[in-house]
């Protein structure tokens, strides 16, 4: 007898099937990545390589310049990736590492604010988050996550990366801060949040678009935990791999996703033709 699955069930194993560049069911009509398991991925090493690249050069070089740089970085990176009239991997995840050191700065920015600044200023992320998200599910096909073709909804698409990915950044941050917790203990406990949300995709009726913005801030954390982990001392439940050790990691793991990645859009095309 086969397995029974929920309409649900079967939709997110479809998606699941497919990574980052799969072409079947017309994915070359898409301008961003399918969502699946590779995608996660790939967004917590690019996210999280991100957030190093800022950390080192604001250690080097301070605030001002670093900033000033990584936006115009990602002001090119964006408008290089939203000429494009489908989904090409060295366009797309360049703009999501991007993001990741966008967010690290805003959350090192809400930390020189006096008193509680970084609380009220996550906060207020928070709010502005929930508040795009709201809007954008009013709008004509709601919260599309997997068939972004037009240059408004991609618009609405990396606003909320942008955001997403700021506030679960500055979320990392207050747990780097209130918790006290080996770092092999606060990885297991946030890579438990992650497989909570990975269940509650296949065996509930949860929103999965919905789902999908709740993964991308957790992960933030996730990723934040895991560079924390391979980079911290033995004594403490890491790796002992050093900051570049870990940076190294990340980067490697982030090229090999790539190579495959790409990969697979080129057969994609293949396919298609």
């Amino acid at each position: 007898m086969g397995v029974v699955r929920s309409p649900r069930r079967a939709a997110v194993e479809s998606i699941s099937a497919g990574g980052p560049g799969d072409g079947r069911r017309g994915h070359t009509m898409n301008k961003v990545a399918r969502v699946g398991l590779l995608f996660w991925m790939m967004k917590v090493c690019a996210t999280t390589l991100g957030e190093r690249g800022w950390v080192h050069a604001a250690a080097a070089q301070g605030f001002a310049l670093p900033g000033a740089l990584f936006v115009a970085a990602f002001v090119v990176l964006l408008a290089w990736q939203m000429r494009a009239g489908a989904y090409h991997p060295l366009r797309y995840w360049p703009v999501v590492l991007a993001t990741g050191a966008l967010a690290a700065m805003a959350s090192d920015a809400m930390s020189r604010l006096p008193g509680p600044g970084h609380a009220i200023g996550t906060l207020a992320l928070a709010c502005a988050f929930v508040a795009l998200l709201a809007w954008w599910r009013r709008q004509p096909g709601g919260l599309v996550v997997d068939t972004v073709m037009d240059l408004r909804t991609e618009a609405l698409y990396w606003t909320a990366i942008v955001f997403g990915n700021a506030l679960g950044t500055a979320l990392a941050d207050n747990v780097a801060a209130g918790m006290a917790l080996g770092l092999d203990t606060e990885l297991m406990l946030l890579g438990g949040l992650v497989a909570v949300l990975v269940l509650t995709a296949y065996f509930s009726h949860f929103d999965l678009a919905v789902l999908f913005w709740i993964a991308i801030v957790f992960t933030r954390p996730f990723g934040a935990s895991f560079v924390d982990y391979l980079s911290g001392p033995g004594d403490e439940g890491g790796l002992a791999l050093g900051a570049a050790g870990a940076t190294l990691v990340l980067a490697l793991l982030l090229l090999a996703f790539l190579v495959h990645a790409r990969a697979a859009a080129l057969r994609a095309r293949r396919w298609g033709q």
